[in-house]
């Protein structure tokens, strides 16, 4: 999905490639409104939950839809 890929790149831009190998979870599948994301531990899913979900609000997919991110273990 391209509108993930472009929101990555520009948290890669902001924090570095580790910050975001470590702890953005892994794409698991994604639809034109949903992202699927699964998390290695709780603690993962806290960090993206405080640093990375409130940067969200903005992301929308080609049709400027809001794009709904789901993250799981």
């Amino acid at each position: 999905m391209k509108e993930w890929q472009q929101f990555l790149l520009q948290l890669e831009q902001e924090w570095g490639a580790e910050v975001i190998q470590k702890w953005i979870p892994t794409l698991t599948r994604f639809d034109a409104g949903n992202i699927y994301l699964a998390a290695r531990d709780s603690f993962q899913i806290s960090w993206f939950e405080e640093h990375v979900r409130p940067r969200l609000k903005g992301l929308v997919n080609a049709n400027q839809r809001p794009i709904k991110v789901h993250l799981g273990l």
